[in-house]
């Protein structure tokens, strides 16, 4: 009888590769489901607070779901097997709107469609980062260059899916899927990640330990802020640029030329952290989106939006630094629990922004896209005053809270310090 040759995990170079490859797929699909999503529903018919509306109840669907992927994470015996069922998941979600559209229940059905793509996207992002951090706690290599696979993702599903969609609406479904399928190829090639928490232990009291590390708390609540105020205006962009006179295919060129500007910053992000520290830079960032949303505010014709391109790729330092930072206080047993944490508040307050965003343009503002981009300016200057305060008084964390979690048959013992 032969026996079975155990599994060999691929050289460290191969694992860093497949990591790359994954960010680039990963945000192509994500430009596609999220980017082109409202152009997928303006195409059907739907108003501003329709949008707003479908884009907030998947988005507070996604929230409420957070705890449970994120328990189901770090139980899980191997973390990529849960990444591959999501997956699926999203992918069986969109193949739904191949289905014929019912003329008289359109807003019910892709209301449908989308909270089964929430429901199961939710988890997406931060499996992704605590899969591909702790491969790279494995290989030494830097997460900022990784991060940089995803900008160019998404610069060239901007600017390919763009040009397809300005000629052909419904391509959205089969890129989509054809996408996911590509994605789901690479990620059978990761390595295994096992879960690291014990199936019988109690997640949400040793998440209630981790949130005693009030270190955390600024970054937290200045992701609120940055999530509410850019949510406002994101689902509108595209529909900004088109009432000023633009096209689908140069607004994916503005995306495409847009994205590649984060290439320095996420090649250098490392150095960039390490040299000013998250607070200065979190404040940059801030400082800087405000300015952007406030000329796109003002921007009389759409081919000013080409001048936002210079300032474009330091915004995406904001979504290094926190991943970086929970990761950094998060205990191995709760990385996914951390990543889950911002997550939650990222959904949480996008759904809120896009809700909101999509009553003042059309209850507040009588269809006029122009206004809600001052608001969202606004409340990133107010971010930008939170984090300067907070993280002085506060500190940042420089190592992980250390969380014990002791178990027993009838009740698990929780220990701390920090």
């Amino acid at each position: 009888m032969k026996m079975k040759t155990p599994a060999v995990d691929p050289s460290p170079r191969k694992i860093y590769g497949l990591i790359l490859l994954w960010y680039f797929l990963f945000y192509f699909y994500e430009c596609i489901t999220s980017t082109y999503w409202v152009k997928y529903l303006q195409f059907h018919g739907l108003s501003p607070s329709h949008i707003g509306s479908i884009a907030s109840v998947g988005l507070v669907l996604s929230l409420i779901m957070q705890p449970f992927w994120a328990t189901r994470t770090d139980k899980a015996k191997y973390k990529n097997n849960l990444q591959s069922f999501v997956l699926l998941g999203t992918m069986a979600a969109i193949s739904l709107l191949f289905l014929p559209i019912p003329a008289k229940a359109v807003a019910p059905f892709l209301l449908m469609v989308y909270i089964l793509y929430q429901v199961f996207q939710a988890p997406g992002a931060f499996l992704s980062d605590t899969i591909a951090l702790e491969n790279l706690e494995r290989t030494g290599r830097p997460f900022g260059r990784v991060r940089l696979m995803g900008s160019i993702g998404w610069a060239v599903s901007g600017l390919l899916i763009g040009v397809l969609l300005g000629r052909n609406v419904e391509l959205f479904v089969p890129m989509a899927v054809v996408t996911g399928f590509a994605l789901f190829a690479v990620q059978r090639s990761l390595p295994k990640v096992q879960g690291h928490m014990q199936k019988s232990a109690r997640s949400f009291r040793s998440i209630g330990t981790f949130l005693k590390n009030r270190a955390v708390y600024p970054v937290l609540i200045a992701e609120a802020g940055f999530s509410f105020g850019m949510s406002l205006t994101s689902i509108f962009l595209l529909a900004r640029f088109e009432s000023l006179g633009g096209t689908t295919g140069m607004y994916g060129l503005f995306l495409f030329l847009a994205t590649m500007t984060e290439i320095p910053y996420l090649f250098y992000g490392d150095r960039i952290v390490k040299r000013f520290g998250t607070t200065k830079v979190l404040v940059a960032v801030a400082i800087t989106s405000a300015l952007r949303l406030f000329y796109l505010a003002w921007m009389p014709s759409w081919g000013y939006i080409f001048a936002v391109v210079m300032v474009q790729g330091i915004l995406v330092l904001r979504i290094y630094c926190i991943t970086t930072y929970i990761n950094r206080a998060s205990p191995p047993e709760l990385k996914a629990s951390g990543q889950m944490l911002y997550a939650t508040t990222t959904g949480s307050f996008r759904a809120v922004g896009s809700f909101c965003g999509g009553l003042l343009v059309e209850r507040v503002f009588g269809g006029e896209y122009a206004h809600v981009f001052w608001v969202a300016g606004g409340i990133c200057v107010l971010t930008a005053v939170w984090i300067w305060i907070s993280m002085r008084r506060q500190g940042e964390v420089s190592e992980p809270l250390q969380v014990e979690v002791v178990l027993t048959e009838k009740e698990p013992k929780v220990s701390s310090s920090s």
